[in-house]
């Protein structure tokens, strides 16, 4: 009798567990589906306004071979534009996947000016999921519920994916194809590899700067080798070689296309090696313009003291995840997006766009400050007082932003 009532509570005990870890689902699933409403009213805010914002001249780009390729040639490889005169005017450029995209709608919906627009929006919804599963695999869903809301407020993130360019597929697809493989990494089924393997490649060859967010995966295979995984090693470095001929076959494509028609264009400048190293030098490469983005357009101080704070006291590794390892992702990918700033940086200044590269990990370091702020003197994140606390930051932040 003693063994039944022990074995009666035991199992009671267990579905009680089962009720809370199911109640626990139910508050993250509502929190992400609360974020993504949050980002959704940022990025569709206006979405029929006509191409006369800041970024007006590199999205009247974008929609020209929208236009060209539904009126033209459907041919995606063949991207051209119409500032040039008689044509064809074809060009050396990035994977046209949202232009060609809004071809496709004009083709079926008829022509509207803010259909790039909101496919640029569409892809920033798909990072912010992105980014929330990322962040907590690598760190909690504490952690990933606070880095979504940082990027769907931050005004620099809401601009971008809001606007007919390429870098919010960019962003979406690199961002995506890191978290699969984060996922495939921590255990997930040998079928995330190819998926993470297409979607990574896909969103680099839709803006270069993508092959930053590369560096987590490197990272992540060379910790696999020393753990003496080399199978699995071997495996994500053939997936590598792959994306990375695709990548630079289609690029070495894209140089000798601008190159051999007229206006004789290759998309891209301001690079060190255009320059030269000291130039770069004397101009303190440029890091003034980039003060100067950051507080008075694309962050503020509130976003970017979080920033701040975020990026120096990080999560304890293994406090919030069993895997050490991957707390450092963000950090990994910041510093090669830092790589890709010295590289180009007059090129990234002079075109804001260029630094959504950079949007993933600051959201990551922002939420992470905005919660050390939050859970001051609580133990647990999900309590009253922290989500009212976390309230505050946010709209306290947006609104000195």
């Amino acid at each position: 009798m003693l063994n039944s009532a022990e074995t009666s509570e035991a199992r009671g005990a267990g579905f009680a567990d089962m009720r809370r870890a199911g109640g626990a689902t139910h508050i993250h699933t509502a929190i992400l589906l609360a974020t993504l409403l949050v980002a959704a009213i940022a990025r569709f805010h206006n979405i029929t306004q006509p191409l006369v914002d800041a970024f007006s001249w590199r999205e009247t780009s974008t929609a020209m071979m929208a236009d060209n390729f539904q009126q033209r040639s459907w041919n995606i490889f063949f991207p051209e534009v119409s500032w040039t005169g008689p044509g064809p005017s074809y060009q050396g450029r990035e994977f046209q996947i949202v232009s060609y995209s809004a071809a496709l709608l004009y083709q079926l919906f008829g022509w509207h000016d803010w259909f790039g627009r909101l496919i640029a929006a569409l892809f920033g919804m798909v990072t912010v999921f992105s980014l929330h599963r990322l962040t907590a695999l690598c760190w909690d869903e504490a952690h990933a519920h606070a880095a979504a809301l940082a990027y769907a407020l931050m005004p620099g993130p809401a601009m971008i994916d809001s606007s007919f360019l390429p870098d919010p597929s960019m962003l979406a697809l690199v961002t995506l194809g890191v978290w699969l493989f984060v996922k495939y990494w921590a255990g997930g089924k040998p079928s995330l590899l190819p998926l993470a393997t297409l979607s990574f490649t896909l969103g680099a060859l839709a803006k270069p700067p993508g092959l930053a967010a590369g560096a987590v995966i490197v990272y992540l295979m060379t910790c696999w080798i020393v753990m003496g995984r080399r199978k699995q090693a071997a495996e994500v470095f053939m997936a590598g070689l792959l994306s990375f001929a695709v990548i630079a076959a289609y690029f070495s494509w894209a140089v000798y296309l601008g190159r051999s028609y007229p206006p004789y264009h290759v998309a891209g400048s301001g690079y060190i090696w255009d320059s030269g190293f000291w130039t770069f030098f004397k101009n303190s490469f440029y890091l003034k313009s980039v003060w100067n983005t950051s507080v008075w357009w694309f962050y503020g101080y509130p976003f970017m003291a979080l920033i701040a704070i975020g990026f120096w006291m990080p999560p304890k590794p293994g406090e919030e995840t069993g895997e050490r390892v991957l707390s450092a992702v963000p950090y990994v990918w910041l510093a090669a997006a830092a790589i890709v700033y010295v590289a180009a940086a007059r090129e990234i200044t002079s075109n804001p766009w260029n630094y959504h590269i950079f949007h993933v990990p600051l959201a990551m370091f922002c939420g992470r400050g905005a919660l050390v702020l939050a859970t001051l003197g609580a133990r647990t994140a999900l309590t009253p007082a922290v989500i009212m606390r976390s309230v505050f930051v946010a709209v306290l932040a947006l609104a000195l932003s």
